[in-house]
């Protein structure tokens, strides 16, 4: 045991204890029956917050660095301020309409062709000048002009009456109620109608689009003319042989 001075008191320390006893005062007799434990002699983090782990400690106050947020969380990393998300813009695509190949009605034929109805002179030079019709066949270009025409006419009617509007007209009629596919299927396309017509009216437009429709929207078409589509669809030539033995007729010669 010795005697150390602590300012205006004396403090004796016992050595030879397990555990070191700070006796005040100097007499070391007086509170020889209390004791401090040596390590309350100094301020530690114990003293502050108590020695109960459960209890508030550093972990409560500022967070472990496995969970919580702590003191380098706070003063090193730089804040990141949240950006609000936007709203993802959804483009809603026009429906495909159908194609229509061909003209099936006279709201299918241009401006010009039934001009040409009505431009008419109704002499008939384009039929007597005609080979589909000189060989017997009904195709009468002169009639498919008429028959245009008067087609025009019956929508121009019904229009006036109110009865019809030109964006849902349906009469449960079109041009093929007026034109037969067996008129439609004997034009050779050689334009004599063309040259013909004094008054420079095309007839064979308004067939070739009609015939148009008959073949790529109905599938209307005679049986050779199938063969002849396949031939042209494989071997690039209405005949059937590939084009490797186009030239072999030079072998003949």
């Amino acid at each position: 045991m010795f005697v150390r001075s602590s300012g205006t008191r004396e403090v004796c320390v016992n050595r030879s204890a397990s555990e070191s006893s700070l006796l005040l005062p100097a007499a070391c007799g007086k509170y020889k029956n209390r004791k401090i434990s040596s390590k309350h002699t100094e301020e530690s983090v114990d003293d502050i917050f108590g020695n109960d782990s459960s209890s508030e400690n550093v972990d409560d106050i500022f967070g472990s660095n496995e969970k919580d947020t702590s003191t380098d969380d706070i003063f090193n990393t730089p804040v990141i301020k949240e950006t609000p998300k936007k709203k993802a813009i959804v483009v809603e695509e026009p429906e495909e309409e159908m194609v229509k190949f061909g003209a099936s009605d006279v709201f299918d034929l241009s401006w010009k062709s039934i001009l040409d109805s009505y431009t008419c002179t109704e002499c008939g030079r384009c039929t007597s000048v005609c080979p589909a019709n000189l060989t017997g066949k009904k195709l009468s270009p002169r009639k498919v002009m008429m028959d245009v025409r008067d087609r025009a006419d019956e929508i121009g009617k019904n229009l006036d009456a109110k009865t019809h509007t030109v964006k849902n007209y349906d009469d449960g009629k079109n041009l093929f109620d007026y034109i037969t596919t067996e008129e439609l299927h004997a034009c050779t396309t050689c334009n004599a109608c063309v040259e013909a017509c004094p008054v420079m009216i095309n007839p064979l437009d308004i067939i070739v689009e009609l015939r148009r429709n008959l073949i790529l929207d109905q599938a209307n078409s005679p049986e050779p003319w199938n063969v002849m589509f396949t031939n042209i669809e494989n071997n690039g030539a209405p005949w059937q042989f590939s084009a490797s033995d186009r030239a072999n007729w030079i072998e003949e010669i």
